[in-house]
């Protein structure tokens, strides 16, 4: 027996009914179960299993994720997470919906971001789709475990998994927590290593700072200049490079995936004037910047090996300057 409760007291043939899925999404639907509405398309703070975090490629609509305002206001707050919108893979937090405050590095194409090292995040089963006009991230729980990913009011980034022991969220990831994690914290072309919670800057190889005043005072955020230009090369064997080992790589690197290894990459490199590094990530391909190296962090585990070029005969001055300026 069907008893009514509650009834709008209205008669009509429109057959659009609300409903919640399964894994909580409100979705408005028409007749044939056309979607009119739904909440995945409109996210708030928390990415869970079934959502997209991406760009429609042809619109420029975004799925946007936003902070509340503080812990117990869950009004807008200054920080929104999502997809790059100049096309690469990465994924930012943006302060006040313009300023970078943190990316993912790129996408690798298989199983992870190459600039979050951190293993077990991967657990969850993260996935890039691209798919006619859209591109998006979605992942999806492994052994039926609940998972939510957050982003705080204070601009962190954070991982949950729900565990019958403890009959709450246990939090298994953060970003940014230290300093370095925060995007560009020494500034163009200056390198940052974790000092505890706290950053401690130094200038590439062949760089120095832009303000030796500022520097010294602890404001990196002008970061460094090249101590000599570099010469155009047409022969590549003559131009040098500083290797870094264990990188998260800088922004805005150019991606060319038809160069099939690190020696062709470093060919190239040589061969175009513009270039001021390169690296090689499997299943990535060969990455080369110009310009200023934006975001360069040392991670304590994990990472890439990054080639500065320098200028030809300058590699063994510049590396000995680095040694007594370091840290």
């Amino acid at each position: 027996m069907t008893v009514t409760i509650w009834s709008t007291n209205t008669s009509s043939l429109n057959t659009t009914m609300l409903q919640l899925s399964d894994e909580g999404n409100l979705i408005l639907q028409a007749s044939q179960n056309r979607v009119l509405w739904q909440s995945f398309d409109q996210p708030e703070n928390t990415f869970i299993q079934g959502m997209h975090m991406g760009i429609n490629t042809r619109t420029g609509a975004r799925q946007l994720y936003t902070c509340w305002r503080r812990a117990d206001d869950p009004t807008p707050g200054n920080f929104s997470l999502g997809l790059d919108p100049s096309g690469s893979t990465q994924v930012f937090i943006w302060k006040d919906y313009t300023v970078k405050y943190w990316r993912s590095g790129e996408w690798n194409g298989a199983s992870n971001f190459i600039g979050i090292p951190w293993v077990p995040l991967y657990s969850k089963g993260f996935n890039f789709v691209t798919d006619n006009d859209q591109k998006y991230y979605t992942f999806t729980a492994i052994n039926d475990s609940l998972a939510r990913f957050v982003l705080h009011w204070n601009g962190t980034f954070s991982s949950y998994m729900y565990t019958g022991s403890s009959h709450g969220w246990d939090g298994l990831w953060h970003q940014p927590v230290k300093q370095c994690e925060i995007y560009n914290a020494c500034g163009p072309s200056g390198l940052c290593r974790n000092n505890g919670n706290l950053a401690s800057c130094r200038c590439l190889d062949g760089y120095q700072p832009k303000s030796a005043h500022n520097w010294r005072a602890g404001n990196w955020s002008g970061g460094c200049v090249r101590q000599a230009p570099l010469q155009c090369q047409a022969d590549k064997k003559q131009s040098e490079y500083k290797r870094l080992p264990g990188m998260k790589l800088p922004d805005h690197a150019v991606r060319t995936s038809d160069i099939g290894d690190s020696d062709a990459c470093k060919s190239y490199c040589s061969s175009n004037c513009s270039c001021n590094a390169y690296a090689y990530v499997t299943t990535v391909g060969c990455m080369m910047w110009s310009g200023d190296l934006i975001d360069i962090y040392h991670f304590d585990n994990g990472g890439y090996d990054f080639y500065v070029k320098v200028p030809q005969g300058k590699f063994c001055i510049f590396s000995i300057l680095s040694v007594m300026n370091f840290f």
